[in-house]
């Protein structure tokens, strides 16, 4: 397995994603969302080894992560339910596929293969209770906003993981949802509405666009005048303390390429508060991460001590900027640079994981507090049934 190419690409499989949209309809500025699957957590092995792992469906469609528990660096799967078979597959030079059956209990099991069959092992998943629940909502819709012009069209998706209930705790999340999807968190609509908003004001500005071109401008330009946009927000990690949910944009406005970026937001479940890079690392800490951040970045991208990161991708030799969009999994706190940040679209979102073994001297103390009681191996959460016998 290629480990060091897996955030790269993991940023790409939304704009895979949309280029298989396959449920529009052919007019009109507005569908109701529906619940259409649910966010879940499983724990389990492949062949020996632990992993965890983190999905969201949405009707026979599927997409999260899996990480290896002794490194806890999340790896993106996506695919598909088939017959009852549910494949997904991890984007890699070698990919890597799970093949999986549910059981009436909510549990998986099948194979995980990878490079078409060099090297097959069993999986056995379990499938975690977890508070709060996450149902998912999907809209999609398509426009063809000038008649007789039918290969010009505006396309919107959306695909929202929303908590289930009206606690405390689940008013604070859809608060900070509605924030990641442009709302206002004095008055939190339902999902469809927040998703219904973007997609309106998406069309909109795509007919202001196109509304005042003349016949000649619309002939030449043709098919390249469509529009489209995605919208995904998923649990990308939860424990009894803290939650990493993720929201990924991607639109096409004209151009070579479409644009897009991944926005990550971790929670603190106890105080009902974002939890910022601030409240994780102290101010010795921050001094100290883009040393941190360079050593990583060479060893993820295998790029030698002392040669150039220009001649290895990075507009600059040194890491300097600390971004802050950052999330957390269980054994690392993981630095998220969105494409031309620090790098080229061609390297797609660079994430930089760096393990938490090597930041404890740096925890700000109630989270070191966190992380001393639960362990960096434990979510918190309890099995519905125990893991069978290896």
């Amino acid at each position: 397995m290629n480990m060091n190419k897996h955030h790269t690409i993991r940023r790409y499989i939304p704009l895979i994603c949309s280029i298989i949209w396959t449920s529009f309809s052919t007019g009109g500025f507005a569908q109701t969302g529906r619940a259409a699957g649910q966010s879940m957590i499983f724990t389990g092995k492949i062949g020996n080894y632990p992993i965890t792992m983190q999905l969201q469906s949405q009707g026979q469609t599927y997409r999260g992560n899996y990480s290896y528990d002794r490194v806890g660096i999340p790896m993106s799967i996506a695919g598909e339910s088939k017959a009852g078979i549910i494949s997904l597959e991890h984007f890699s030079e070698d990919p890597e596929v799970f093949r999986l059956t549910l059981d009436p209990s909510g549990n998986m099991s099948g194979v995980w293969d990878a490079g078409g069959g060099k090297k097959v092992l069993p999986v056995t998943l379990n499938a975690m209770r977890s508070a709060p629940a996450f149902n998912v909502y999907a809209l999609s819709d398509s426009s063809k906003p000038l008649q007789g012009r039918p290969a010009v069209r505006v396309e919107y998706e959306g695909e929202v993981a929303w908590p289930v209930g009206e606690g405390r705790l689940e008013r604070f999340m859809k608060q900070r949802i509605a924030l990641m999807l442009g709302g206002d968190t004095n008055r939190v609509i339902s999902t469809s509405d927040l998703m219904l908003k973007q997609q309106n004001g998406f069309f909109k500005e795509h007919l202001d666009m196109i509304k005042d071109l003349t016949a000649a401008e619309l002939e030449d330009q043709g098919s390249s005048l469509s529009w489209g946009m995605m919208q995904v927000v998923q649990v990308e990690y939860r424990s009894t303390a803290y939650m990493c949910v993720s929201s990924m944009q991607w639109q096409f406005t004209g151009g070579a390429h479409g644009n897009g970026a991944t926005l990550y937001e971790i929670w603190d479940l106890q105080k009902l508060r974002k939890t910022g890079l601030k409240d994780i690392i102290t101010p010795a800490g921050l001094k100290a991460l883009p040393g941190l951040l360079e050593k990583h970045f060479r060893r993820k991208y295998e790029v030698p001590a002392g040669a150039p990161l220009q001649e290895h991708g990075l507009f600059e030799n040194r890491i300097t900027e600390v971004t802050d969009n950052i999330y957390l999994t269980s054994k690392s706190l993981i630095f998220s640079y969105t494409p031309y940040e620090i790098g080229p679209y061609a390297m797609g979102q660079i994430e930089i994981p760096i393990p938490l073994a090597e930041l404890t001297l740096f925890l700000q103390p109630d989270f070191r507090r966190w992380l001393s009681i639960h362990g960096p191996d434990q979510s918190g959460m309890t099995e519905r049934t125990a893991f069978p016998n290896p």
